[in-house]
Formats: structure tokens, C-alpha cells, sequence
């Protein structure tokens, strides 16, 4: 199933999600100010649904092993993709880091790129992040999902195959209502 896109107004008014990415693209990536797009199914997929198309790879992570995106298939899943050079990242992830601790009912998946695998293993050990992180040093786990450059987030909701991409650096509050969202979709 692939999900077809749609641009979801922004908190920065009326200008055009292609816009605002090519002004990130621009600006050398590790941009200011959030970015929003929903891609959705018009279907609705249960818990036990297939396996969206973007959450079909296998990727190495770091500190060894794999990881498979299939195993996140049909659950509320939090994507973060990040890099460990850039500035903003570094300033998200202690919070990235508390964040994650406080909401152990919703997995989370960091995916790293630009860099090799070394910084990446650096940046996990320095911010303390317990959850998977899949190298994505090629990009293709990015562009799979649309983003082009970090940070950015991408909420999957498991009952809906919903999925909303914010580009940039995302508030804290933003981010826990968009975990409060993928809750209020659950079944009792």
C-alpha cells in the first residue's frame, strides 16, 4: 500500500509544503521552523493490516544487528531522522531522549543519515537514547518517507496507516499531541 500525499496547512501560514522544502534544501539542511504533510490511505487498515511499503526494509543499526521496518507495521510508530552534526539534533536530543522514557507505550525509531556509522554511534552514547536507531547512510530510508533534510518527524498511526512528516525543529508540545493523537486512534 503506498500512501498518497497531501499538504497539511502549516503553523507558518499559507506557503506551499514545495516551497518550504526547497528552502530547506537551500539552507543547507538542519532548518528552523516545522514543515507539515499527511500521507494517508483512504482505507483503514487493522492492527494486523500488511505492511505499508516504506516500512518494507532492513537496515542495519547502530551498535550492530538489523533492524525491520516490517516490525513496526500496523503499530503507532514515531520516526525521527536526524543527523549527528547538525545543530539542531544535537540541541533536540536530550529532550528526544526524555521524551521517549515518558512515552514507552508509542515505539520510536531514530534513523540517522548523512554521516557514518561512528558519529552515530557517538551521538546515541553522549544523549543517552535507549530506542532502535536505523543507519540510513545512503538515504533511502529518508526519501522513502519524503524528508530531505533533518530533523524532522514522522508519525505513523498503526489503525489508520496515516502518516503526518514535520519537517524542521518541532516543539515538545507539538510532539505530544501528536502522541496523543495516535492514541485517541487506538481501541480500548
Amino acid at each position: 500500500m503506498s500512501w498518497p500525499s497531501r499538504v497539511v496547512p502549516s503553523r507558518r501560514g499559507g506557503v506551499g509544503l514545495a516551497i518550504l522544502v526547497l528552502l530547506a534544501l537551500v539552507a543547507g539542511a538542519c532548518g528552523h521552523g516545522s514543515v507539515e504533510a499527511t500521507r494517508g490511505s483512504s482505507a483503514a487498515p487493522s492492527r494486523s493490516a500488511a505492511v505499508v511499503a516504506e516500512l518494507d526494509f532492513t537496515a542495519p543499526a547502530v551498535g550492530g544487528g538489523s533492524i525491520h521496518g516490517s516490525d513496526y507495521g500496523g503499530k503507532d510508530v514515531v520516526l525521527w531522522f536526524w543527523a549527528p552534526w547538525c545543530e539542531v539534533c544535537n540541541a533536540e536530543a536530550p529532550e528526544v531522549a526524555q521524551l521517549t522514557q515518558r512515552n514507552g507505550d508509542i515505539r520510536f525509531l531514530g534513523i540517522p543519515g548523512r554521516d557514518s556509522e561512528e558519529p552515530m554511534r557517538e551521538f546515541v552514547s553522549r544523549y543517552g537514547l535507549t530506542f532502535p536507531q536505523a543507519i540510513d547512510t545512503d538515504g533511502s530510508l529518508w526519501a522513502r518517507f519524503g524528508v530531505p533534510a533533518q530533523p524532522a518527524w514522522t508519525f505513523i498511526d498503526g489503525q489508520t496507516g496515516e502518516a503526518t512528516t514535520m519537517l524542521g525543529p518541532v516543539p515538545a508540545s507539538d510532539i505530544e499531541a501528536r502522541l496523543d493523537a495516535l492514541r485517541a486512534n487506538d481501541p480500548e
